[in-house]
């Protein structure tokens, strides 16, 4: 195996292509296309490709936040982070709010009172950063609340590999806690836990290990050896498959280190650059058009179809929005 190699590129058009992709992956987890297949082995396989998807946004950030302050002051390090706890913070709460009618037409499906709608709605933002059909903005709850533990270890002076450590052991207190949580073991601590954050998706077992895990490679480098790479992420994929919850972070590394070497011919148009902003507005609004087709249509889809409906809507918008992308607003919403 070679040994490892640190990239300090100022761009990553591989990255934001690959963004696209995975942004789409998540329209097909909460659309469901495999539902229409009649194989049953290819419609249990197909939703373990899904699961890379959100932990891959998660390490793409990390690494690309890291490789900017790799050879920076303390202050600046602490700046920049700052700055990214802020955006994100923004952006959560500008999502919260868009996403709000739709909440609030989920309270009413489940006719829940008024008080408790708003007892659920402050505890599902505070602390599980999900309502009704805003699924996606966990995501976000999940890289503030990283975020804020990388900012607050980097200010202590902590080592990245003494993050690391830390980071890996939030993800085997988090596989711990689902494994007592399904077997009804050590209920006192558990279910109290359970009842607050409902799941153990969220920044301190998933958000922070991730992002850990692009810091990391930001940091120390990226193996080399490609047929390595793929062979790690073959057998971790197909741990994963078997239930191995420690299995997913490592194919996660393993496709990320393999994503950031693919070689992409250089363009002089704005592609590569506009695929990050297309994968932002298709993570964020695909829900709304999810939302629109599910409850206004008078008759039930199938469900690839609505994938490929709500898949080329919020392309659509996508490239929409990219003619504004300087406008104010625009910057708000997805930058």
């Amino acid at each position: 195996m070679k040994s490892l190699t640190r990239t300090n590129n100022k761009e990553y058009p591989c990255i934001d292509c690959m963004k696209v992709v995975m942004a789409i992956i998540v329209v097909a987890i909460h659309t469901s296309p495999q539902t229409n297949i009649n194989n049953v082995l290819l419609k249990g396989f197909i939703p373990y490709l899904y699961n890379p998807a959100v932990p891959f946004f998660f390490t793409a950030s990390g690494f690309l936040v890291w490789n900017k302050i790799y050879d920076s002051t303390k202050t600046e390090k602490i700046n920049r982070l700052k700055g990214w706890i802020i955006k994100t913070f923004r952006l959560y709460i500008v999502w919260t709010a868009i996403y709000l009618p739709l909440t609030i037409y989920g309270f009413h499906l489940d006719n829940i009172s008024i008080t408790k709608s708003i007892f659920i709605f402050l505890r599902n933002t505070v602390f599980v950063g999900e309502n009704y059909m805003s699924w996606p903005l966990w995501y976000l709850l999940g890289m503030l609340v990283a975020a804020v533990l990388i900012y607050i270890m980097v200010s202590l002076n902590t080592k990245v590999k003494a993050m690391y450590t830390f980071a890996t052991v939030m993800a085997l207190a988090g596989i711990l806690l689902d494994y007592c949580h399904n077997n009804n073991i050590l209920t006192a601590i558990v279910s109290p836990y359970f009842k607050l954050f409902l799941t153990t998706r969220n920044g301190f077992f998933q958000g922070l290990p991730y992002i850990m895990i692009g810091i990391s490679i930001a940091n120390e480098g990226v193996i080399k050896s490609k047929k390595w790479l793929t062979a790690i992420f073959v057998l971790s994929f197909i741990a994963h498959m078997f239930g191995y919850q420690l299995a997913t972070f490592i194919m996660v590394y393993a496709l990320f280190s393999l994503t950031i070497q693919l070689d992409l011919p250089e363009r002089e148009d704005n592609l590569y650059r506009n695929c990050r902003l297309i994968s932002t507005i298709v993570y964020f609004v695909h829900m709304i058009f999810v939302a629109c087709l599910t409850i206004l249509l008078p008759i039930e889809i199938p469900n690839y179809i609505l994938f490929l409906t709500v898949v080329i809507l919020s392309i659509i918008t996508a490239r929409i929005t990219i003619r504004y992308k300087e406008n104010r607003i625009v910057k708000i919403l997805f930058q």
